[in-house]
């Protein structure tokens, strides 16, 4: 049986897997779980394209899409279904915790047969790329501050750009996009994230 194996860091632990394929991931007090993907899906919940059987999807113009990922995965024997929006305000999630874990369903290939990668290299190589993290360390080693004013009940779909640019789309509800714009009024002060002691243009 093919596998990976991983052990717990200080910050998350980006993996990518195929169907079938396991991961052995030791948590920071020496147990193992071992992570197999069972099988994966997408679901086009809705769109304004006026054929969505069309695929991928034809990028237009004030164009929007809802996609819903599925991934099932067995863990130490447990089932697990991961269900990942994309496109609405529940694009912006807490990870899953689960057997001492916090596992985030970055993206499934299958996304692509809907969405093209025009905007960005956001494609996994493999059919799945998870994030997976030992729930005894924190997200991040850092301490981290707001980058910029963030809205009291955080981010929604209405604040990305178009509506639609938080990670992986949909941009002009056909394309994938590699990364996270929010709309700022003109002003609006950008700090940085975390303490930092230089600097470079």
């Amino acid at each position: 049986m093919k596998h990976q194996s991983y052990k717990a860091r200080q910050t998350i632990t980006p993996v990518e897997v195929d169907s079938g394929e396991t991961i052995l991931f030791q948590c920071s007090d020496g147990t193992t779980r071992t992570i197999t993907v069972e099988s994966t899906k997408v679901v086009l919940e809705s769109c304004t394209w006026k054929n969505p059987e069309d695929r991928p999807l034809v990028p237009h113009r004030n164009g929007t899409a809802v996609i819903r990922m599925h991934c099932i995965l067995t863990i130490n024997s447990c089932s697990l279904e991961l269900i990942r929006w994309v496109g609405n305000d529940k694009s912006f999630y807490q990870p899953w915790v689960f057997m001492g874990l916090r596992i985030w369903l970055d993206t499934v290939d299958d996304i692509f047969t809907i969405l093209s990668e025009t905007h960005g290299i956001c494609r996994p190589r493999k059919k799945v790329r998870l994030a997976l993290q030992d729930v005894q360390q924190r997200i991040c080693p850092t301490l981290l501050h707001p980058w910029c004013p963030l809205p009291a009940n955080g981010m929604t779909i209405d604040r990305a750009y178009a509506g639609t640019d938080c990670w992986l789309g949909p941009y002009w509800g056909a394309e994938a996009h590699c990364g996270l714009d929010m709309n700022h009024p003109a002003g609006t002060p950008i700090w940085t994230p975390f303490a930092i002691d230089r600097q470079e243009l």
